[in-house]
C-alpha cells in the first residue's frame, strides 16, 4: 500500500485576503491589544471570512485503546532507498496530553530533509547525522496517521489511535518559507505581553513550534492547545523583513476538536513594501475560532 500525502490532506482550500482584516503595526509602536474576544458560546464574527472546508475522515481503525504504528510502507518504485542501505522505519507512540512521539530511522541519509504531515498539519525537519529524528507531534485526531517525505520522494505512513483526546480544542498555522509567521493567544482578556499572552516566547506549555527554520525551504508550523473555561482571541503576526517585503505570505490555518473532522483555511498576507521594513502585519486567525474551549487532563 501506497500512500501519497494528497491522501489525507485536502486538495483545495477557501482563501483569505487579509487586505481588508489585517492591519499594520510599525516598528517601535505601543502594543496592540487582542482585536476580539471570543466567548465560550461563540464563534468569531464569520460573516467576511471564507467558508471552511473539512477533511475527509481517515478510515476507522480497530476498537483498541492504542495502537502503535503499522509495518512500514514501501517506498515508492521510482524513490526507493539508497543502493546498499535498509529501508526507512517508523515508530509512533502515545504520550500524555494527547501528544504522539515519533521516531525515524533512515540509513543513509543523514543530514536530509524530512516533512512530516499529521491531518492538515506540515513541517519540515533535518534528519541528524546519525540519520534519524525524534519529536513530539500534537495529535488533531482520535484515529490519528503520520505521514513522512523523504527527499527522493518515497514516504512512509504510520497510524495509532490516542484515548485521551476527547474534549481537546487546538488550533494553528503553519507556512513555508522564511519569513517569521507567529501566533498569539490572549487569553480571558490578556495584554499584549502580559500574563495570558501565549506566543513562541512564552508558551506556557500550550504552544508547539514544529520544524527547523534553518533549511533551505523551511516549512514550519506552530500549534496552540486551548486552555479549560474562559475566553481566547487568536491571531498571526509577521515581521517585514528583506526576504519577504512586497510579496505574498501563503499560510494554512487549521482547526482541531474531537469528534469533528479538522477544518483548514488558506490564508495569503499580502506584505508591504520594502519601505516598511521593521514593522509587522498582524491579523485575527480566520475560520479556527474555538466554540468551546477545553484541555484534556
Amino acid at each position: 500500500m501506497m500512500v501519497s500525502r494528497a491522501q489525507i490532506m485536502m486538495a483545495g482550500f477557501a482563501l483569505a485576503i487579509a487586505g481588508s482584516s489585517g492591519y499594520l503595526m510599525e516598528d517601535g509602536a505601543p502594543p496592540v491589544p487582542p482585536t476580539q474576544i471570543v466567548p465560550l458560546s461563540a464563534a468569531l464574527d464569520s460573516a467576511e471570512m471564507p467558508v471552511d472546508l473539512a477533511v475527509p475522515e481517515l478510515p476507522t481503525l480497530p476498537d483498541v485503546a492504542v495502537r502503535m504504528a503499522d509495518a512500514p510502507l514501501p517506498v515508492l518504485p521510482e524513490s526507493a532507498a539508497p543502493a546498499g542501505c535498509a529501508p526507512a522505519m517508523l515508530t509512533l507512540s502515545p504520550l500524555p496530553g494527547a501528544m504522539i512521539a515519533v521516531a525515524v530511522e533512515a540509513p543513509c541519509r543523514a543530514g536530509e530533509r524530512l516533512e512530516i504531515f499529521h491531518a492538515g498539519l506540515g513541517f519540515a525537519v533535518r534528519l541528524s547525522d546519525q540519520a534519524s529524528w525524534q519529536g513530539a507531534v500534537p495529535a488533531l485526531t482520535e484515529d490519528a496517521a503520520i505521514a513522512l517525505r523523504f527527499e527522493a520522494g518515497d514516504e512512509l505512513l504510520g497510524r495509532m489511535r490516542l484515548a485521551d483526546l476527547p474534549g481537546l480544542v487546538r488550533v494553528g498555522v503553519e507556512w513555508r518559507g522564511t519569513a517569521p509567521l507567529e501566533l498569539h493567544a490572549y487569553e480571558n482578556g490578556a495584554a499584549f505581553g502580559a500574563p495570558g499572552h501565549v506566543h513562541a516566547g512564552a508558551p506556557e506549555g500550550r504552544l508547539m513550534v514544529l520544524g527547523d527554520a534553518t533549511l533551505a525551504r523551511p516549512m514550519q508550523a506552530q500549534v496552540y492547545t486551548a486552555p479549560a473555561g474562559g475566553a481566547v482571541a487568536l491571531e498571526i503576526a509577521t515581521e517585514i523583513g528583506p526576504e519577504s517585503c512586497g510579496k505574498p505570505l501563503e499560510a494554512q490555518a487549521f482547526r482541531a476538536e474531537a469528534g469533528a473532522p479538522v477544518v483548514l483555511t488558506a490564508i495569503t498576507l499580502a506584505l508591504p513594501g520594502c519601505d516598511q521594513l521593521g514593522g509587522y502585519v498582524v491579523m485575527p486567525l480566520p475560520g479556527v475560532a474555538a466554540q468551546r474551549l477545553a484541555l484534556a487532563d
